[in-house]
């Protein structure tokens, strides 16, 4: 049997005329926290790549129903609300499919961490409709294929699905409707499950930069409402008043190959970009159609063709739009020259984070990162110059074989570019990248447990420490940290490199973006984080004479309620009673 033969057996009537797609809850049961939903801190990104396919299949003359179950649960439980979290997904799907009545159910897993969700959902879909055709893709689906015998128990959580689509699906969607349709299409980048078996459709068919132009089904994805019931990237707590968030995608691939990223196994080698009148097509439309003022560009390397990124701004700025934008996933640091920033800043650009992970040019190299220290040091000169952008840099530590000193040249780097701030990672790879690969063969990861998940906000497991000596005051320097010297490590560089130097910021716009900050840290993602809270309280103090005393009051019942923490700040030279004098 061929994998049209097995999709035919799929549709014997031949027709694909209402099709549902689902995006699962972000985690499964065991991580969602109704307390944690309700203060606001869980994300609510647009599913973009369930939206690209809904305008796909309507080209098709197809009807299209997205259910967004990440958005429809923490709807529910805004405010006050609460919920059961099995029996809130399951009433959500039996409601649509009962009263929808789709041919065919697509879902999506974009991401490790949302495995034992995405199969969940997979499992209630056949339950409530034994028959229905259900397929299943994105990064994650496509990583399990990609990943060989590796990934194999993984992907055999997935028995219950039909069909597989992997990588980008707009041309490979199209070519298995007309399938579906009984036309003759060359089928690729597709699998059919039938009878346990697997029948693989190979060769690859991703769409040129001329077929990228289409914008999602934003009225499906409710892009309006998404950010009033959770978070879409890093900088929106740094706008004032009411904001609605989405996102926008205006190119796609990477020009590095990072071996612990996955991005050029999906989108293949090089960039791809939309051009820019599509672009501003889909901004002018979020702007006028669902009250937008923000977007967050999900390009994994959105500055990599600078003329043209210029050019889109430039557009941002004759447009009017008045939308504000952040680059919440990163830029590579040598795409940020005076003349790129500067027509960036001019566009509404608030916000932007650096790509750097290391300050040793051995990590660099072995992680092929697409920067030098000498880059970074130029790229962090240029931002300084405009301090209506709030620049930061993700950066890893944790890498194989890094030591102590490797480390320290990474928390140098940090002090010398000084950035507003700065996100410490311990480097967890993605599955089949090549450093992932490295890990499991060293026995660092077992290659089918949830130690392979990559976990992200408030889904990550907390790794700092209480700290009772720096962790670089000793003769360790040639010596690999341990995991749990490495959550030492994490805990002092967070301090010394965001933290410590705030006792030395003067009033002014650079304050201003701390004190946004660390309210929203201190509110919604870390409240029983008590140094968050101190320099919150010293922010207050530099911009108005006065720290609040109702936060004063909640510093001191947290040090009040817990050693480990009043020993947090003063290991650090900090107490409550640093304000005092206001009480």
């Amino acid at each position: 049997m061929t994998a049209a033969e097995a999709i035919r057996d799929l549709f014997p009537a031949r027709k694909l005329e209402r099709l549902l797609l689902v995006a699962p809850p972000d985690a499964d049961a065991a991580l969602f926290d109704n307390s944690v939903a309700r203060r606001g801190r869980y994300s609510n990104y647009p599913p973009y790549g369930l939206g690209i396919i809904a305008t796909v299949a309507r080209s098709l003359g197809i009807e299209v129903r997205l259910l967004n179950l990440n958005h429809e649960m923490l709807k529910a439980v805004a405010g006050e609300g609460s919920l059961v979290y099995g029996d809130f997904v399951a009433h959500a799907i039996r409601a649509v499919v009962t009263e929808f009545r789709p041919d065919m159910v697509g879902v999506t897993c974009i991401c490790s961490m949302t495995h034992d969700s995405a199969v969940a959902v997979c499992r209630e879909i056949r339950d409530v409709a034994p028959q229905l055709p259900l397929a299943l893709g994105g990064v994650h689906v496509t990583n399990c294929f990609m990943g060989g015998e590796l990934s194999s128990g993984v992907l055999d959580a997935y028995a219950m699905v039909d069909i597989f689509f992997l990588y980008e699906s707009e041309l490979s969607f199209r070519r298995f409707v007309d399938t579906v349709r009984g036309e003759e299409a060359q089928l690729c980048q597709i699998a059919v499950q039938s009878g346990g078996v697997r029948y693989i459709a190979d060769g690859q068919c991703l769409p040129a930069e001329h077929e990228i132009d289409i914008l999602p089904a934003h009225d499906l994805m409710k892009s309006g409402e998404l950010s009033s019931f959770g978070t879409i990237g890093s900088f929106f707590c740094l706008k004032a008043g009411l904001v609605r968030v989405t996102t926008v995608l205006s190119n796609r691939g990477c020009r590095g190959g990072c071996a612990y990223c996955s991005v050029r196994n999906f989108n293949g080698p090089g960039v791809r970009h939309r051009s820019v009148s599509s672009v501003i097509e889909e901004l002018t439309l979020l702007k006028e159609s669902f009250g937008i003022n923000h977007v967050m560009w999900l390009d994994d390397d959105f500055l990599f063709d600078g003329r043209r990124a210029i050019n889109l701004f430039n557009e941002m700025v004759r447009s009017n739009l008045g939308i504000t934008w952040d680059c919440t996933n990163g830029v590579v640091a040598a795409s940020c020259t005076d003349e790129l920033i500067t027509a960036a800043a001019a566009s509404g650009c608030i916000g932007l984070n650096l790509g750097i992970e290391s300050g040793n040019p051995e990590i660099l190299r072995r992680a092929r990162k697409p920067g030098t220290v000498s880059q970074f040091l130029k790229a962090a000169e240029v931002l300084r110059k405009h301090q209506q952008i709030n620049s930061r840099a993700y950066l890893m530590i944790g890498f194989p074989d890094e030591t102590y000193s490797m480390v320290k040249d990474t928390l140098d780097l940090a002090l010398e570019m000084k950035l507003d701030w700065y996100n410490i990672n311990i480097l967890k790879p993605l599955p089949n990248t090549e450093m992932g690969d490295e890990m499991m063969r060293r026995a660092m990861k077992s290659a089918n447990s949830e130690e392979t998940r990559f976990s992200t906000g408030p889904y990550a497991k907390k790794v700092g420490r209480a700290l009772q000596h720096n962790p670089f005051d000793t003769a360790k320097g040639g010596a690999v940290p341990d995991a749990d010297e490495l959550a030492e490590i994490w805990s002092y560089m967070n301090y010394r490199i965001n933290y410590d130097r705030l006792f030395d910021q003067d009033p002014g716009l650079k304050l201003d973006q701390h004190l946004k900050y660390l309210t929203h840290i201190s509110r919604t993602v870390a409240p029983e984080d008590p140094i968050p809270l101190y320099f919150m309280l010293l922010l207050q103090q530099k911009k108005s004479g006065t720290a609040s005393p109702e936060d004063l009051e909640i510093l001191e019942a947290l040090v009040a309620a817990s050693d480990v923490k009043r020993k947090t700040l003063a290991f650090f030279g900090l107490c409550a009673d640093d304000f005092k004098h206001q009480k």
